[in-house]
Parts: structure tokens; C-alpha cells; sequence
């Protein structure tokens, strides 16, 4: 393998990291190259590269800034934290609005894009500062980034699936605003990859407020990609908001029936008050909650008797 003038010895790569290549080889950017022994990478640092050799190598790669974070840990973090409707909810479908009606009413409850069953894991004995600067942030993310980048050109998924793991990791436990906007011009600038597109516009979305106050948002030169995700998702999120809305106050309107339902049937079915043992007259009263709306309960109206 040839870099910029640098002889590697490349003896073999593995089946299972280059599948997509093997299947289809005769499609391949690189069918020359694996017939010649000799790939020549000039897109991509030296750094990004030895990261991926590691990888197709030893099953793992490792940056030195992020040495600390175990990539099982960080995989699993992701999984815990991202539901199985993340990709599907959060592509760039043209077809939401006509799917819209059809699937609003499954998951009223829920963030869609976060499990909300699944607590986030304590990592408080170990993680870095959230308030670390800029600068900082970059340097964990740069080496991730570029990795995604590579395996995302020569279509290795294991390792793009690990490196965006790493990404969403370091951005959920070290957040920084302006951290944020430089590596946003990063991942839009080095791939097309839809996935970490949207784990990128989430998390603008997710700390929205954040960002539009510091004066590098406004300064920023925003990759148009990167303000269309984020618009898409602002409509999106207004959307859910306005249907979790409306979803509430049909459930609060439903339960305040049946509560006033079930005063009325009481009063029909008490023949006596319990504590006057007059025949019973009933009046119903509505109960405040706080925060919460009314329900309705039934008193004697001799004794003023709860029943």
C-alpha cells in the first residue's frame, strides 16, 4: 500500500470488513487495486488511515484523546439511548407529510428519537468535563470524524458504525456549543452519510437554544445539508409537539367524562347516605388538582358526607 511516498505492507484485508467489496468486486472502486496488491489512498491523512488498517487488523482502532472511553461502552451507550425508530424517524423522507396522519397516534409519550424507557447510564466517575472548551471537544471528535469518513468511502460498515458510536458518545457527555458548530462543518464537508447527518441535526436540535445564542452560530458559514436537516426537524418536532398537544387534552377530556360518568351512576345506585342514613340526595362536586385537570365525587346533600 502506497501513501503519499510511504511503503505499508498490506498482506490482507479481512473478509468480513470488506464484504460489500468481495459481493460485489467487479463494481468496485477498487477491483484494480485488489488485483494489483497496491491500493493508492491520497483522500484521506495518515492518521484516518493506520486508524482503519487497526481496525480491519485487530477488530478496533483508537484515538489518543478518547483513549479513555471504551468502544463497547460507547456502542452500548448508543444503543441504550437511541431507539430502534431513530434512522426511519429522522431521515430526510419526502414522504413524512403524506405518512404523517397514518403514524402520529404510536408514540405520544415518547421523544421518538430517544428510548424513553432506558435511564442514561452513570458515567460520572469517569467522563470528561461537560463544560469542556472548544478546542477540546474537536480534538476527541477530529479522529472519529475522519475514520467515519474513510469507512464510509470504502464502505466498511463495522467501522462506521463504531466511529459514529464514538461521535454520539463524546457529544451526549462533553458537550460544548462551539465545539459543535466546528465539527459540524467537519461531518458535512467529509461524507454524505445520512445517518450521522441526522445524529448531528438531532443533537443542533436538542441544544437549539444553546447554539442560536453564541455569536459563532451567527458568524458560522452553515453547510446548507446541515440547515435543511435541522429545519426538517423543526417542523417535525412542532409537529409532534402540537399532536402530543392535542393528544393530551383528548385523554384529559376522556377521563373527566368517565369521572363525572361515574358520579352519576353513583348517585343512581346509593339508596341511603352512610352516615345520616337519610334517603339519599345526591350533589356532585368537582375536585381541583393541581397541574392536573378535575374529576368529580359525589356528597350527601344533608350532611355533606363524601361518598
Amino acid at each position: 500500500m502506497w501513501w503519499e511516498g510511504e511503503d505499508m505492507k498490506f498482506n490482507k484485508l479481512q473478509r468480513e470488513v470488506f464484504k460489500k467489496l468481495h459481493e460485489t468486486k467487479a463494481y468496485s472502486d477498487l477491483t484494480l487495486e485488489a488485483s494489483e496488491n497496491l491500493i493508492e489512498v491520497t483522500e484521506f491523512d495518515a492518521a484516518a488511515l493506520n486508524r482503519m488498517l487497526d481496525f480491519m487488523y485487530l477488530g478496533e482502532y483508537e484515538a489518543e484523546d478518547t483513549a479513555h472511553i471504551d468502544i463497547k461502552t460507547a456502542v452500548e451507550y448508543q444503543n441504550d439511548i437511541l431507539s430502534p425508530e431513530y434512522i426511519e424517524h429522522n431521515s430526510d423522507n419526502d414522504d413524512d407529510d403524506n405518512n404523517h396522519n397514518h403514524n402520529h397516534n404510536h408514540n405520544h409519550n415518547n421523544d421518538h428519537h430517544y428510548k424513553s424507557s432506558k435511564a442514561e447510564p452513570d458515567f460520572s466517575e469517569w467522563t470528561v468535563d461537560t463544560e469542556y472548551k472548544a478546542d477540546a471537544l474537536l480534538a476527541m471528535l477530529e479522529p472519529h470524524i475522519g475514520v467515519n469518513a474513510i469507512a464510509d468511502y470504502y464502505d466498511i460498515p463495522p467501522l462506521k458504525d463504531r466511529a459514529q458510536a464514538m461521535i454520539f458518545f463524546i457529544l451526549r457527555t462533553s458537550w460544548s456549543a462551539r465545539g459543535f458548530l466546528g465539527a459540524v462543518g467537519e461531518v458535512y464537508k467529509t461524507t454524505a452519510d445520512k445517518r450521522l447527518h441526522n445524529i448531528m441535526a438531532t443533537m443542533a436540535m436538542d441544544h437549539l437554544h444553546e447554539l442560536i445564542g453564541i455569536k459563532e452560530f451567527a458568524d458560522m458559514d452553515i453547510p446548507s445539508a446541515f440547515a435543511i436537516d435541522v429545519i426538517r426537524r423543526t417542523g417535525k418536532r412542532l409537529r409532534e409537539t402540537e399532536d402530543s398537544f392535542h393528544f393530551a387534552k383528548a385523554r384529559d377530556l376522556r377521563e373527566i367524562n368517565e369521572s363525572l360518568k361515574s358520579a352519576v351512576l353513583k348517585i343512581d345506585a346509593t339508596a341511603k347516605c352512610r352516615h345520616c342514613s337519610a334517603k339519599f340526595s345526591g350533589v356532585v362536586r368537582e375536585r381541583h388538582h393541581p397541574g392536573q385537570h378535575s374529576t368529580y365525587l359525589v356528597r350527601c346533600r344533608r350532611c355533606g358526607t363524601k361518598h
